[in-house]
């Protein structure tokens, strides 16, 4: 299984990850690259959501869509 493959399966678990996980579970250089991928290749739905924390800190996660 390559790393797209492992990024899609997660995906499909329903986690939402940042680039910074995506690279550390998954050791893809280029999180935004595969997920470009997979919109255009796959057709899926990924979404890249805005989320804040309570510091007010924002991070962008990806998510698949329904």
């Amino acid at each position: 299984m390559n790393q797209k493959d492992k990024l899609r399966k997660a995906l499909f678990a329903g986690r939402s990850m940042t680039s910074k996980q995506i690279t550390a579970q998954f050791g893809i250089a280029s999180p935004s690259k595969v997920v470009s991928q997979l919109r255009m290749e796959d057709g899926l739905p990924i979404y890249n959501d805005r989320k804040v924390d309570t510091k007010g800190r924002v991070t962008h996660q990806y998510r698949l869509g329904t």
